[in-house]
């Protein structure tokens, strides 16, 4: 059977690049199934659940894979020939759907962290703002 090439790219990395046998996904209207020998396009993506089956390389003794997951974030799906291209902010790619929770588990943990510790420093920031405009305010009085 064809391949299409899937890429999933965020903008620090590519999680994923190979052949792929189909990709499905969900767009803004509704569930899809990408084949090598469908329309070209571009739509944007539902945060939710991309599957994929990656295809092996008959001629080097590759076979086929099982179907594999990838969770996106609101994203852009590029249909280019045979070059599938998802662009994500965020994005996790898995295994199964088991491995696929574990890691968004441990990717959701890390987020929190860096969320609470930029509002830690926004919140300093806006301490050290008062308190200098209070300053500011008692010098011009005088």
């Amino acid at each position: 059977m064809e391949a299409i090439r899937l890429r999933i790219v965020l903008p620090t990395n590519v999680l994923f690049d190979g052949p792929v046998r189909r990709v499905t996904a969900e767009s803004v209207r509704g569930a899809f199934c990408l084949l090598p020998r469908h329309a070209d396009g571009v739509t944007a993506l539902r945060p939710g659940i991309v599957s994929f089956e990656p295809a092996g390389n008959a001629e080097a003794g590759e076979v086929e894979g099982r179907r594999r997951f990838a969770a996106v974030g609101d994203g852009l799906l590029v249909k280019n020939g045979r070059d599938v291209t998802i662009t994500a902010r965020r994005a996790v790619v898995g295994g199964t759907l088991g491995q696929l929770h574990r890691q968004l588990a441990e990717w959701l943990e890390h987020v929190d962290e860096r969320e609470r510790i930029a509002r830690t420093a926004v919140a300093d920031l806006e301490v050290h703002f008062v308190r200098r405009f209070v300053r500011l305010q008692g010098r011009d009085r005088v």
